[in-house]
C-alpha cells in the first residue's frame, strides 16, 4: 500500500493523485484535501506528504508565493523527515530554492536525486520544465517529459501541456498546437493548454483558429490576464495595436495592483508595443514577488532585440543567475546527462 498500513490514507492518497492536474485550479484544491485527509489518517505517509507539499506549491500560480510556500515547504520537510528520498518532496523542495534563492546547483542536484530515486513522473516534469528549459537544455526537457512521463501516464494532460509550452520555446508551433489540443481534450480547463495552443495559433498566423478556441472557452478563463495578454499579442501579429493598446492598458491596471500572475507575458506584450521600461519594470516586479514564472522572461526575452542588451535586462538575468556567465559556469559544475 506504498508506505501505509491504513487502507484510508491510501484511499484518499490515491483519489488525490488521480485528480491532480497543476493547470486546473478547482481540481488542485480538491486534490489537496485529499491528500490532507491521506496525512491525517496517517501521518507517518511520506509519499501522501510529498504530494500535498508539491500540490500546495502548485497553487502559487493562483496566489501569492508565500501562501503557497508556506503550506508547501513545512510539508516536503515532514516528507523528508519521514523519508529523504521521497522523490515529490525533494522536487518541491528544488523548485522552492529555485524561485527564493536562485540557487541553480542545489536545486539541480535535489532534482537529479529526486529522479535517482523514484523516478517519478511529477519530479520529471518539474525538473524539465522549471529546471531545464530554463538553463538552455529546453531539448533534454522535451526528451524527458516526452519519452519518460507522457509514455507513464498518457493520459496527463498537464504533461501535455507542458509539451507543448517546451515546442513553443524551441519553435516547433505545430508540434505545440497538437500537444495543446490533445491536453485540452483531456481537460478542456487547463488554463496552460489554452495559453500554449493561442501562442501556436499565432506563431502560425491562424487567427481564425484563435478565434474558434476562444469562442469555446468560459468568460472567466478569457478574462485571465495571462489569457487576455495572448489575444492581445495575435492583435499585434494583425497590425491591430488600437485593441492591443486597450487591452495592455487594462492589464497594466490589473498586474500592477492585485493579479501579478501575468507579469512575463504583459511584458512580452509591452515589447511589442515599443514599451521597453515598463517590460523591464513587470519583469523586475516578477522577481521582487517571487513569482513562479519569473523564469520565463529569460526564456521569452533573451534573443528578443529590444531587450537582449539592455543594461536593465542583463541586470535582470544576473540577479536571477540566467545570464550567459552564471549559465556557463552551472554547466561546467553540472552533468545533465
Amino acid at each position: 500500500m506504498e508506505q501505509t498500513a491504513s487502507p484510508e490514507a491510501y484511499s484518499w492518497f490515491i483519489r488525490g493523485r488521480a485528480l491532480f492536474d497543476f493547470g486546473n485550479f478547482q481540481t488542485t484544491a480538491r486534490a489537496i484535501t485529499y491528500f490532507e485527509k491521506a496525512v491525517d489518517a496517517d501521518p507517518d505517509y511520506a509519499i501522501a506528504w510529498g504530494h500535498l507539499a508539491y500540490a500546495q506549491l502548485s497553487t502559487m500560480q493562483w496566489q501569492p508565493f508565500e501562501f503557497a510556500s508556506s503550506a508547501a515547504i513545512p510539508a516536503y520537510e515532514k516528507a523528508l523527515a519521514l523519508n529523504p528520498r521521497q522523490s515529490e518532496a525533494l522536487a518541491t523542495q528544488a523548485l522552492a530554492i529555485q524561485i527564493l534563492d536562485h540557487d541553480w546547483e542545489t536545486a539541480g542536484e535535489l532534482y537529479q536525486r529526486a529522479i535517482d530515486a523514484e523516478a517519478s513522473s511529477n519530479a520529471m516534469q518539474l525538473y524539465a520544465i522549471w529546471y531545464l528549459q530554463n538553463i538552455g537544455q529546453a531539448e533534454k526537457a522535451i526528451q524527458l517529459i516526452n519519452v519518460e512521463a507522457e509514455e507513464r501516464d498518457p493520459l496527463h494532460a498537464g504533461y501535455k501541456a507542458n509539451l507543448a509550452l517546451l515546442y513553443l520555446w524551441t519553435g516547433n508551433a505545430t508540434a505545440a498546437a497538437r500537444k495543446a489540443r490533445e491536453a485540452l481534450e483531456l481537460n478542456p480547463q487547463h488554463q496552460f493548454a489554452l495559453a500554449a495552443l493561442i501562442d501556436a495559433y499565432v506563431a502560425t498566423e491562424n487567427y481564425t483558429g484563435v478565434k474558434q478556441i476562444l469562442e469555446r472557452t468560459p468568460p472567466a478563463m478569457q478574462d485571465h490576464p495571462r489569457i487576455r495578454a495572448r489575444v492581445a499579442l495575435s492583435y499585434v501579429s494583425q497590425g491591430d495595436y488600437a485593441k492591443a493598446g486597450e487591452i495592455y492598458r487594462e492589464l497594466l491596471e490589473i498586474e500592477l495592483t492585485r493579479s501579478y500572475q501575468g507579469l512575463p507575458i504583459t511584458a512580452q506584450l509591452a515589447l511589442s508595443l515599443g514599451e521597453v521600461e515598463k517590460a523591464i519594470d513587470l519583469m523586475e516586479m516578477a522577481v521582487d514577488l517571487n513569482m513562479w514564472n519569473q523564469f520565463w522572461t529569460a526564456s521569452l526575452f533573451r534573443k528578443n532585440e529590444a531587450v537582449k542588451d539592455h543594461p536593465r535586462y542583463l541586470a535582470h538575468l544576473r540577479r536571477m543567475r540566467l545570464d550567459d556567465e552564471s549559465l556557463a559556469e552551472l554547466q561546467r559544475r553540472m552533468s545533465f546527462d
